[in-house]
């Protein structure tokens, strides 16, 4: 996809699909008063890309496949490794009916130090997630249509009719759990970071060390790789 489409599809994020990833990452307490029917279900949706015009700091393009650059030296960044989906939105009165996954692909939110390799974040498989598929699918509408700003949580319906109803989303779906050394380890200019989603039919976990220790981002079946050096 060009980048300018890329741009034209609003960036959503779940919060909470994954068990323990909030409590490791000091969040839990934020949404700690919202009335979740479910248990099992995420927390809810945050925007964090709104494609159009505008002064917001939700109107600058925030990704890149390549790097991850530092904000206040005073602020700690830590990986956050997921599955991210380019997904079509269909509307009818102005209300989201349906949601199509088209791609799936690696996603960082943040980084880590690496001077010598070290696992980040487990090795999980897509089949943890608290939500997928269907289900997935199905809250995410409920949720694009009504959301509300309660706690940490926004209005995403408003979001959408802000960005003029965009035809696409780019939708990372949860963190995935820490390691020991990636809930307490944060990340330092000149530090690499590298999040692989791959077929576990095709790979296993010592091939994806010793493409990470390669830090060689060519395109291969079965493996999305996202391979950021951060500045």
């Amino acid at each position: 996809m060009a980048a300018m489409k890329w741009k034209a599809a609003i960036g959503l994020g779940v919060a909470g699909n994954f068990t323990g990833h909030l409590e490791q990452a000091g969040e839990a307490s934020d949404f700690k008063d919202l009335a979740i029917v479910d248990p099992r279900a995420p927390k809810g949706v945050f925007p964090f890309y709104i494609p159009g015009d505008g002064s917001h700091f939700l109107h600058h393009y925030p990704i890149s496949s390549t790097k991850i650059r530092l904000g206040l030296a005073n602020e700690n960044h830590q990986i956050e490794p997921e599955v991210s989906l380019l997904c079509d939105l269909r509307y009818e009165n102005r209300c989201v009916v349906d949601i199509t996954p088209r791609e799936a692909m690696a996603h960082n939110d943040c980084s880590i130090r690496n001077n010598e390799l070290h696992p980040y974040g487990i090795d999980s498989a897509v089949s943890s997630y608290s939500y997928m598929y269907d289900e997935l699918i199905a809250w995410l509408i409920d949720r694009l249509n009504h959301q509300i700003d309660e706690g940490p949580l926004e209005d995403i319906s408003q979001w959408l009719n802000d960005a003029g109803h965009p035809s696409q989303a780019l939708i990372s779906i949860g963190a995935t759990r820490y390691t020991d050394f990636g809930e307490t380890t944060f990340l330092d200019p000149g530090d690499w970071s590298v999040v692989a989603v791959y077929d576990g039919h095709q790979w296993d976990e010592d091939a994806i060390r010793e493409i990470a220790r390669s830090r060689d981002a060519s395109e291969r079946p079965g493996l999305s790789l996202l391979s950021q050096e951060v500045v």
